[in-house]
């Protein structure tokens, strides 16, 4: 006979629990609901509530209120009963506690809990906005029986939590949006925009909202394998699912696929390699996410956590068909490339798309990219055919590489586009530049070999707002439209240009520019990447 509890009754016990933090005593889980809560509180406390804030013996003194309850019948002194000692109590004081146990009716009245300390109160406030989700607490049953979910699979959000004061602001003043103002712009009428109250609330609203979930998915106690990545939602699902999974527990994602080239990401690949079965990388080039971008790139992941010591990966997908294509043996061909003989995204698959990673290749690519042994943390490239492979291993056996010439090579991004619009090295200005000394190249105006491959449009807000140049059709005195100009004198100007690592400017050296779309570029260390600057000026 089935045992299990069936989805009414176990929605009826659930909605019997919920129902007894507002009873005069409430239940197990009611108490330990609230005493979880309280801690993922102290992460998204209000600035303005920062006084009652508690120190370490009010907050255990308000876990023991929570959890063991209140005393109805016996008198204890007002400040005992209140949580103002030390957490190392008098003779007097701990006697007066255990009277009140001994002898009293203690209770957990949440309602009371709430009305008699403000604390506790704005403790619920919080929990109810932010709506905290304890998987150990509302899934008890499945975790004794099972010891973690058997499947875990879907889409989590791609969102890169960052502070945004334009779209802050811009909710209650439409002209920080409209007129698509930088950050430094936001800056200087920041003060005039938080003149407003509502726009005040809102603004500080969100930034606690925001700060407090950067410093909880940040911080190490939470979520140690993701340290020193940029804090994305997407994630924070993988050891989420992992850890709530059971021995065998599945798990299937679709996320970006950054996980597996982020330079500080090793941590988490090390956890990751081995649960991971298949990899699967698309670009939405057939807009397979409508409203995301056809350059963006994903992959379908499937982790299982039992160990395995390979997986399987495909790379450059454009359609789904073409994974089971490439398991299909019956599938005959020459090797297709990333487009067909018309040009246009090839959807055919083959075998040899098939490549089997374990630890011999990850051990290669750590040693070409990354110059370590450490193949746990392998950064893992995107190869077309397993033939790649191949050509990756003569790659790693040339002993003379640029890391050899680190005092002649050196790398540089020149100038960073936030920070150097706010210290005033260079201004948004988009324009046709009347000198060579007025240019600021970005990443879209060269190519390879062609230093005026593309020009910016007159409005110029996304990265397709660029044309690109017929070089028949210019002479050579032409210079493309940039959205930048030096902010300051160019004797200032140049004096904040990096320096070389024998103190020269970079701009007084030969320079090449580095496209950054090419695969085996793109994963190289620093060390190995050439300058990116102009290489007409100065």
């Amino acid at each position: 006979m089935d045992s299990h509890t069936t989805i009414r009754q176990k929605d009826q016990i659930l909605s019997e629990l919920y129902k007894s933090e507002h009873m005069k005593n409430a239940g197990p889980y009611a108490r330990l609901k609230f005493a979880m809560d309280y801690w993922c509180a102290l992460w998204f406390w209000p600035i303005d509530k920062a006084d009652l804030l508690p120190s370490r013996s009010e907050f255990l003194f308000d876990m023991s209120l929570i959890l063991e309850g209140t005393v109805s019948s016996v008198n204890v002194d007002k400040d005992v009963k209140a949580g103002q000692f030390s957490l190392f109590m008098t003779e007097e004081e701990r006697m007066a506690v255990q009277l009140a146990g001994a002898y009293g009716d203690t209770i957990v009245d949440i309602p009371r809990l709430r009305n008699d300390y403000p604390r506790l109160d704005l403790v619920c406030q919080i929990a109810e906005k932010n709506h905290f989700m304890h998987w150990e607490l509302e899934f008890a049953d499945l975790f004794a029986e099972r010891g973690g979910f058997d499947l875990v699979i879907g889409n989590p959000p791609w969102i890169l939590l960052g502070w945004n004061e334009q779209a802050t602001i811009g909710d209650s003043q439409p002209q920080f949006m409209i007129k698509k103002l930088s950050a430094a712009q936001t800056a200087v009428l920041r003060l005039e925009a938080l003149n407003t109250i509502q726009t005040r609330i809102t603004y500080y609203s969100e930034y606690i909202t925001l700060t407090g979930q950067q410093n909880f998915l940040g911080a190490y106690q939470n979520y140690h394998i993701l340290k020193g990545m940029k804090t994305n939602l997407f994630k924070c699902f993988l050891p989420q699912a992992w850890t709530y999974g059971n021995k065998n527990g599945v798990s299937a994602f679709i996320h970006p696929d950054g996980v597996y080239d982020d330079p500080k990401g090793g941590a988490l690949r090390a956890e990751l390699y081995p649960r991971l079965r298949s990899h699967y990388q698309f670009t939405n080039e057939f807009k397979l996410f409508e409203g995301v971008d056809h350059h963006t790139g994903f992959s379908l992941n499937i982790y299982c956590n039992k160990t395995s010591h390979s997986f399987d990966s495909i790379g450059n997908l454009f359609t789904v068909s073409t994974i089971n294509d490439c398991y299909d043996n019956s599938v005959k061909g020459g090797l297709p490339g990333i487009k067909d003989e018309n040009g246009n995204w090839n959807t055919r698959g083959h075998r040899d798309r098939v490549i089997k990673v374990g630890q011999s290749e990850l051990l290669l690519f750590a040693k070409l990219f990354d110059g370590s042994n450490n193949w746990r943390q392998a950064r893992l490239p995107v190869l077309h055919v397993i033939q790649f492979v191949e050509v990756l291993q003569l790659l790693a056996k040339q002993a003379d590489c640029l890391s050899n010439y680190e005092n002649v090579v050196c790398s540089s991004q020149l100038w960073n586009e936030t920070t150097a619009q706010k210290d005033g090295t260079m201004v948004r200005n988009v324009h046709f530049p009347s000198n060579l000394s007025d240019i600021i190249y970005q990443g879209p105006h060269f190519n390879i070999a062609n230093p005026v491959s593309k020009t910016s449009r007159r409005v110029c807000q996304v990265n397709s707002d660029y044309d690109s140049l017929d070089l028949t059709v210019i002479d050579e005195s032409y210079i493309q439209r940039v959205n930048y100009s030096p902010a300051c004198t160019l004797e200032e100007y140049y004096n904040r240009v990096p320096k070389t690592p024998d103190g020269q400017r970079l701009t007084s050296r030969y320079r090449l520019m580095l496209i950054k779309a090419y695969l085996v570029n793109e994963l190289m260390p620093k060390k190995y990447i050439i300058t990116a600057v102009d290489c007409r000026s100065d």
